[in-house]
């Protein structure tokens, strides 16, 4: 279990000792990373997703999306703090029990529990298989006897020709039930679900683009609200343009998993750290998390084939 650390203390010497035993006799369980400028702290957690930052007094507050521990020079009075001057092995089983319940959590989120889960996938970049993947994976997920609806939010899908089936209904009669809201919602939404041969549910796009392109936040909440809420589907895979705009924060909120597709160009890593700086600033302003969510996959395929 390899844990992500950030030490951060003006104590040079005791960075140093801490860092070199690290290094010695914990390198296959800790990937430490140690600062003592707080500038370079800062544009580090803005760019990196990290399990824990281990910090020194004076540091408080730069710990993103990370668990802080505290560094203490006295007997640990709370939770999340440890003794600087105790052994190294102490320390590290410290940080494996913090790694172990980070580990839990995100565990007891993806469990089955009756409720539909949500599987977003999203890209930095254009052009990188995410629509590609998206359909991928819930044709597996079908596979393996899920119930699995495909919904594209992208505000133009590209996603049918991956589709044998025809089907009959457009989203624009969906958000149709949703805007008047008439009768049983959930029992429309339900009936209108029509299945691809590969076992995979979705609806086709608008005849006309404009219905995309109209559709506001609150539209597409209530769309994934209560398609959720009929419970017939097990997981709702989302292909998503990510723009930080409401529609796609609440759908980043909603989800169990976040996914980006990347094609691990030095272009697109650039762009996924600006993508990563987007989801720190999301979580500081709204008081959520969604870094412990994310998942890179680079995908080999590119337009001219594998590299």
């Amino acid at each position: 279990m390899m844990i992500k650390v950030v030490l951060a203390c003006d104590n040079k010497s005791y960075v140093n000792k801490l860092s070199e035993c690290f290094q010695r006799y914990y390198f296959d369980t800790v990937d430490l990373a140690c600062f003592t400028d707080k500038d370079a702290l800062k544009e580090y957690m803005q760019r990196e997703i990290c399990d824990i930052y281990l910090y020194g007094k004076g540091y408080e507050g730069l710990e993103g999306s990370a668990v802080a521990i505290k560094l203490v020079e006295e007997t640990p009075e709370r939770e999340h703090q440890i003794f600087m001057y105790q052994n190294m092995d102490s320390v590290v089983r410290k940080l494996a029990v913090v790694k172990a319940e980070l580990q839990e959590t995100f565990k007891a989120r993806m469990e089955d529990n009756g409720e539909t889960k949500v599987v977003t996938f999203l890209s930095a970049s254009g052009g990188v298989g995410k629509t590609a993947s998206a359909v991928d994976f819930a044709k597996k997920k079908a596979a393996e006897g899920k119930k699995v609806l495909f919904l594209s939010v992208e505000r133009v899908p590209s996603y049918e020709r991956y589709f044998e089936t025809k089907v009959s209904v457009p989203l624009s009669d969906i958000m149709f039930y949703l805007k008047t809201g008439k009768g049983n919602v959930p029992a429309k939404i339900e009936s209108s679900f029509t299945q691809d041969e590969s076992g995979v549910y979705y609806w086709r796009t608008p005849d006309n683009l404009m219905d995309l392109l109209e559709m506001k936040a609150d539209e597409w909440k209530d769309l994934l609200q209560q398609v959720t809420a009929t419970k017939f589907m097990d997981m709702v895979v989302v292909d998503t343009d990510i723009a930080f705009n409401a529609d796609v924060i609440y759908i980043l909120e909603r989800s169990d998993r976040l996914i980006c597709i990347s094609d691990n160009s030095e272009q697109d890593i650039e762009r996924i750290k600006y993508l990563k700086q987007g989801f720190l600033a999301i979580e500081h302003k709204r008081n959520i998390t969604l870094t412990d969510r994310l998942e890179i996959i680079n995908n080999c395929y590119t337009r001219e084939g594998c590299r």
